[in-house]
């Protein structure tokens, strides 16, 4: 006798089972369906609401950030121009062109002692409380990462620095429209070595190339050795006059 044999032989005379109860329960598990697909449906679409609000306010909150730096960058620049700071707006506007000829005069310094000193400025107070104009220098061998006050340099030092922050002043000036045909450097060569005098030179006559005709008054030997184009000014008793060479 078979399997399924045996099962109707153990079934026969058995009451059939009761299919009701089997089909009010597959009634609830379709209601429960119906209302899950329906509840899916809705919070997919409260999903989809959420996250364009979320984009909508993630990119208010971008622009509002943009806008607080805005504010507080002209915050900044307003409380700098009222002079909280100790700035005003006199100073502030001289302190933007004074980084302009300490731009034009760093590039100057790069053929002193192979780019040795860099300028810079800084809004420590200085004499007669002028902050924001003060001028220190950088030295690349020197530990003092803060640089030093241009006061300390020699007297050197301070002639080519001096040199390049008159060039840096006249590029400045140029570059505003003025126009400048001659440069003018009045003696200040008798505190420098040789080396530095080459610097100075270097410094020269590379303005002279861009910007026009350079003229030196001096009495170092060295300069007028060096110079192709000379006048000398010879003193007489009834005055001086100015002899070519």
């Amino acid at each position: 006798m078979t399997h399924v044999e045996k099962k109707k032989e153990e079934l026969s005379g058995r009451p059939e089972p009761d299919a009701s109860s089997f089909d009010e329960r597959e009634r609830e598990i379709n209601n429960e369906s119906e209302t899950y697909i329906r509840k899916s449906t809705e919070l997919k679409s409260v999903i989809f609401r959420l996250s364009e609000k979320e984009k909508d306010l993630s990119e208010k909150h971008r622009h509002y950030k943009d806008n607080i730096r805005e504010a507080e960058s002209d915050l900044a620049l307003a409380r700098k121009l009222r002079g909280d700071s100790g700035i005003g707006l006199q100073r502030y506007v001289l302190a933007v062109m004074f980084s302009q000829v300490i731009g034009e005069a760093n590039r100057m310094l790069q053929y002193v002692h192979g780019g040795r000193y860099h300028l810079f400025r800084t809004d420590d107070r200085g004499s007669g409380n002028k902050r924001g104009l003060e001028l220190k220098v950088h030295d690349n061998r020197s530990p003092e990462k803060e640089g030093r006050s241009v006061s300390l340099l020699s007297g050197g030092e301070k002639f080519l620095v001096s040199l390049a922050l008159s060039i840096g002043m006249s590029t400045v000036a140029q570059k505003s429209g003025v126009q400048i045909e001659a440069l003018f450097i009045d003696e200040g060569f008798g505190t420098l070595d040789n080396s530095s005098i080459q610097d100075a030179m270097d410094i020269l006559e590379n303005v002279r190339r861009s910007s026009g005709m350079i003229g030196i008054i001096s009495h170092v030997q060295l300069l007028e050795d060096a110079i192709t184009t000379k006048l000398h000014v010879l003193k007489r008793e009834t005055g001086s006059v100015i002899v070519p060479e």
